[in-house]
């Protein structure tokens, strides 16, 4: 996994499959995103929580790296757990990393780290992308 630098942000795609169980988190988080300058560099895609990852190919081809943000609740595990692997299959050859927040991981942080997270939030995700 490499380390993201500010000068990579050009070329960082940031992803945050979208529901509408999350979708209260996902607005605070691009909220925060809006407001730091060095973050407004980043692109950014909302797909479908149950889009197929393929469907992205043509949007992130340009660029080397990609961050995967998810919010989950418990009753979502399995089918998080499901898509970051579907991400990591279909950008094999990105550098992704995958961020869990949400009140699942706030409660059982280390079952999200089994279940594909490089990194796990367990307080306020803006402070994280911050």
């Amino acid at each position: 996994m490499e380390a993201f630098g500010i000068d990579k942000l050009k070329n960082t795609c940031l992803i945050f499959p979208f529901s509408k169980t999350n979708a209260n988190a996902i607005t605070v988080l691009l909220a925060s995103l809006d407001t730091h300058p060095i973050l407004q560099q980043l692109s950014i895609l909302l797909p479908d929580l149950n889009s197929d990852p393929k469907s992205l190919n043509s949007k992130i081809a340009k660029f080397k790296s990609v961050i995967l943000a998810v919010s989950v609740y418990s009753t979502q595990v399995d089918i998080i757990r499901d898509k970051i692997s579907d991400y990591r299959r279909n950008l094999s050859e990105k550098n992704l990393i995958v961020v869990a927040g949400g009140p699942h991981p706030i409660g059982d942080p280390f079952s999200m780290l089994i279940n594909g997270a490089d990194i796990v939030c367990t307080g306020e995700g803006e402070v994280v992308f911050r």
